[in-house]
């Protein structure tokens, strides 16, 4: 029963950390899930790592929050992790291109072009074909 009342404490979190996540509160709070709980309690640190992921770019910008990435190194890395496996690996699929095996790594929705062969074939693969 535990583990379903650390997941709904998580979903929680993410719901109530929408509104605060630009606040130093929403940093203290992350290390104090950071700090105080057990590892085991990961449901809670992946929906920490997820409202960080979604606001990263503005969160960058935040001292406080830089603070906490420095002083909580698990933190840092998981959220790395997490935003690593966020990215969409795409890579030419131009059967004649010389990029054809040579993946890129983009964020979000796009539209490119391949800029060996001039093809607009991209295709999307999983990271066990990167």
């Amino acid at each position: 029963m535990i583990t379903r009342l650390v997941e709904l404490a998580a979903c929680k979190f993410q719901r109530d950390a929408e509104p605060v996540w630009a606040s130093e509160a929403f940093s203290n709070t992350c290390r104090e899930i950071y700090s105080r709980l057990p590892i085991c309690t990961g449901a809670l640190r992946g929906a920490v790592c997820a409202v960080i992921i979604k606001r990263l770019a503005l969160l960058c910008n935040r001292s406080h929050f830089a603070t906490l990435l420095a002083d909580i190194p698990n933190l840092a890395v998981e959220v790395t992790l997490a935003f690593g496996k966020s990215l969409t690996i795409v890579a030419c699929s131009h059967s004649t291109c010389t990029q054809r095996n040579q993946p890129w790594q983009v964020i979000g929705s796009f539209t490119e072009k391949c800029e060996t062969c001039g093809c607009y074939t991209i295709r999307v693969v999983s990271d066990t074909e990167a």
